[in-house]
């Protein structure tokens, strides 16, 4: 059983260490690493402003993984990796306008943003 979690984990190393395709390339190893701490640090930027005590990055992430899931975990990351990717594209634009306004702004959007995946959950578990 793969647990919802999983594509959270999934989603930061994808994001982190995509350089390592760059490895294929004639590119520097220097730049690649580069690429890869610039990357690590990008998604937690992301993360210490999207968390807040109403609701954590990672568990909102997994979510969001819960209410789309298959049944197939096979079939599942077909679909939602590349969903949870462009979330977190829009929550790196919302992070760029969180370092002017706040990190309350960012927090917010992502309260808002994740509110809607809970609700979808907690309606789910009541027909249980």
């Amino acid at each position: 059983m793969v647990t919802a979690k999983i594509y959270a984990y999934m989603l930061a190393l994808v994001v982190t260490l995509w350089p390592l395709f760059l490895l294929l390339t004639p590119m520097p190893l220097f730049k690649i690493l580069l690429l890869i701490a610039l990357s690590v640090a990008l998604w937690v930027l992301v993360w210490k402003f999207c968390d807040s005590p109403q609701g954590s990055f990672i568990i909102g992430l997994s979510i969001i993984a819960a209410t789309m899931r298959s049944g197939c975990a096979d079939l599942t990351i077909i679909y939602v990796l590349p969903y949870l990717i462009v979330v977190y594209l829009i929550f790196i634009f919302h992070t760029v306008i969180g370092l002017v306004r706040g990190p309350q702004y960012t927090q917010g959007k992502w309260y808002k943003f994740t509110a809607r995946y809970y609700t979808i959950m907690g309606k789910r578990m009541k027909r249980q």
